[in-house]
C-alpha cells in the first residue's frame, strides 16, 4: 500500500487489495534514484519510505494500514529518539574526552611551566653560587696578593734595617777601634817599646773589659774572636768576670755564654 497522495481509501468489501493512482506511479518513474528506506514490522508487514511517499506492504485493510504505519511511526520515532541518545551520548563522550584533553594538555603545560621554573630557580643558584665562589676566590687572590705585599714590605723593611743595622753597627765599631787604636775588629794592639815587654789586646776584650755591653754585641755580629785572649792569656769573659763588681758586667758575661760571677775582694 502506497500512502500519502498515491493512497486510496480501499473497498471495505475487500480484504487485501487498494486501488493505487496511476498518475502518482507514473509521478515515481521519475524518482527511480529516490533513496527507500525500508522498515520491516513482522508478518510479512513493511513501510518503504520513497522520498515523501511511503508503501505500506502486507496490510489487508486502510484500517490495518494505518496501525501499521503508526507502529513505523512509533519506531522511526524510537529509532529517532534512540539515535538522538546515542548522538548526546556520543557528544557528552566527546565533549569529556575535550575536557581530558584540554586537563590532559593544563596540567602538561603546568608542569612544563613548573619545570621551567625550577630551571630557572636552578639556574639562579648555580649563578649564584658561581658568583660566591668568584668572589670568595678573588678575594682569596687579594689576600695572597696583600699577603705577598706585606711579607715582601716586611722582608723588605727587615733587609734595610738589618743593612742600616749593619751601616751603624759597622760605623760604630769603626769609631770604638778607632778610639781605642785598633786597626779592624780581629787586630790586636800592641802596647810598649821592646818586644818582650808588649802588652797585646783585642776590640773584644777591650769592650768587656770596660762594659760596653752594645759593643761586645756589635763585635760578636761582627764576628769577633769570643776565644781571643791577651797577652796574659785572658779571654773576654775571664777580664769581664774579674771586672765584674754588683753585676756591672752582667750583660757582657750573658753575651759571653758565662753566667756572672761576683768577685769579693781583691784587685
Amino acid at each position: 500500500m502506497l500512502c500519502g497522495s498515491a493512497c486510496k481509501k480501499s473497498d471495505p468489501g475487500a480484504s487485501d487489495c487498494v486501488r493505487i493512482d496511476p498518475t502518482v506511479l507514473e509521478q515515481n518513474k521519475d524518482h527511480t534514484k529516490v533513496d527507500v528506506e525500508r522498515f520491516e514490522m513482522g508478518d510479512g508487514r513493511f513501510v518503504e519510505k520513497h522520498g515523501n511517499d511511503r508503501l505500506v506492504v502486507g496490510a489487508r485493510t486502510a484500517s490495518e494500514a494505518d496501525l501499521v504505519v503508526d507502529a513505523w511511526q512509533k519506531e522511526v520515532k524510537r529509532r529517532e529518539e534512540q539515535a538522538q541518545y546515542r548522538a548526546q551520548q556520543e557528544a557528552e563522550r566527546l565533549q569529556r574526552e575535550r575536557l581530558e584533553a584540554l586537563a590532559d594538555e593544563q596540567r602538561r603545560l603546568e608542569e612544563q611551566a613548573e619545570q621551567a621554573r625550577q630551571e630557572l630557580r636552578a639556574q639562579k643558584e648555580r649563578r649564584e653560587q658561581e658568583a660566591q665562589a668568584r668572589r670568595e676566590q678573588e678575594a682569596k687572590r687579594a689576600q695572597e696578593v696583600r699577603e705577598r705585599s706585606e711579607r715582601a714590605r716586611r722582608a723588605e723593611a727587615e733587609r734595610l734595617q738589618k743593612e742600616q743595622e749593619e751601616i751603624e753597627r759597622k760605623q760604630t765599631l769603626e769609631r770604638f777601634c778607632q778610639a781605642h787604636g785598633f786597626a779592624g775588629i780581629n787586630e790586636p794592639r800592641r802596647n810598649g817599646c821592646a818586644v818582650w815587654a808588649a802588652v797585646t789586646t783585642y776590640p773584644l776584650l777591650v769592650a768587656a773589659e770596660l762594659a760596653e755591653e752594645t759593643i761586645v754585641e756589635m763585635l760578636l755580629k761582627e764576628g769577633a774572636d769570643p776565644k781571643q785572649t791577651n797577652s796574659s792569656g785572658k779571654s773576654a769573659e775571664q777580664i769581664a768576670a774579674k771586672k765584674n763588681k754588683g753585676g756591672s758586667h752582667d750583660g757582657v758575661l750573658q753575651l759571653l755564654h758565662t753566667e756572672p760571677q761576683v768577685r769579693i775582694g781583691g784587685a
